[in-house]
């Protein structure tokens, strides 16, 4: 089941299969996102399962300009990680972390797109939705504002914070 069967390597040289499910657009995303950013692929997984997708999705290695993985991240629970983007040698300003976990970007929310997770929906728009929203703000001279404005991330989280902490 899936759109394309992958082969990966444990770290101790085992190979394993897996299917995924490809997100529709995702090939036009890169292509037209990576003529107006830089694109690094931050992902919380492992690189020996991460790679291999990334391989196939992107068989040319013509869009992703850098690659993180869960190694890159902050473990904050057993399971838990967080992608820190202080760690990256960028302007702040000029960063968007596109997520579909909160938490993930919880230490720059203002940074942050929060994006509808995907299984298996052919109908799926996202991509190009956030394809459109980036275009639209490639040229902004501090992203954070663009997104605090559109998401108000930081006000909501106040907003639970207030109300449990009650």
């Amino acid at each position: 089941k899936g759109d394309a069967c992958i082969l990966g390597k444990t770290a101790e040289d085992q190979v394993f299969k897996f299917n995924i499910y490809i997100r529709p657009g995702i090939n036009e995303f890169f292509e037209e996102i990576s003529k107006c950013y830089e694109v690094l692929v931050f992902t919380q997984s492992e690189r020996n399962y991460a790679d291999p997708i990334l391989n196939y999705l992107e068989k040319d290695h013509k869009w992703i300009n850098y690659r993180l993985y869960r190694e890159n991240c902050i473990r904050y629970r057993e399971n838990l990680f967080v992608k820190d983007l202080r760690i990256l040698d960028r302007k702040k300003e000029d960063i968007i972390i596109v997520d579909n976990a909160l938490y993930s970007f919880a230490s720059q929310l203002e940074n942050g797109y929060p994006i509808i997770p995907f299984i298996d929906n052919k109908e799926d728009r996202e991509l190009y939705k956030l394809a459109d929203y980036l275009k639209k703000h490639a040229q902004a001279e501090d992203i954070r504002l663009v997104n605090d404005s559109k998401f108000k991330l930081r006000e909501m989280m106040e907003l639970n914070i207030d109300r449990y902490a009650k």
